[in-house]
C-alpha cells in the first residue's frame, strides 16, 4: 500500500527526501542501530576524550569551590556560560 497514511508512507518519504538531498549535492549517510562500524571509531574516541575532559573540568571546578554554579552548555556548540 503506497497511499498517504499507509504503513509504508514513511519509506516513501525517506526515499523522496534522499532523492532531494542527492539532487542538491548532499551525500546522505544513514546510521542504524547495532555495533558501530570501524569508520566511526575515530569519532567515538574523540567523544570519549571530550567526556574525560569535561569530567576533569567538573572536578577542577568543584575543587575551586564552584558548587553553587549553574553551567549551561549549548548543544552542538562549544559555547558555555557559567552563572554564579
Amino acid at each position: 500500500m503506497y497511499r498517504v497514511g499507509s504503513f509504508s508512507s514513511h519509506l516513501m518519504g525517506t526515499f523522496y527526501r534522499t532523492i532531494r538531498l542527492v539532487e542538491n549535492g548532499i551525500k546522505p549517510v544513514y546510521v542504524f542501530d547495532g555495533k558501530p562500524p570501524e569508520m566511526k571509531s575515530g569519532e567515538l574516541s574523540k567523544r570519549a576524550e571530550r567526556r574525560e575532559e569535561a569530567q576533569k573540568a567538573l572536578e577542577k571546578a568543584e575543587e575551586a569551590g564552584m558548587y553553587n554554579c549553574t553551567i549551561f552548555v549549548f548543544k552542538f556548540t562549544k559555547n558555555a556560560a557559567v552563572l554564579c
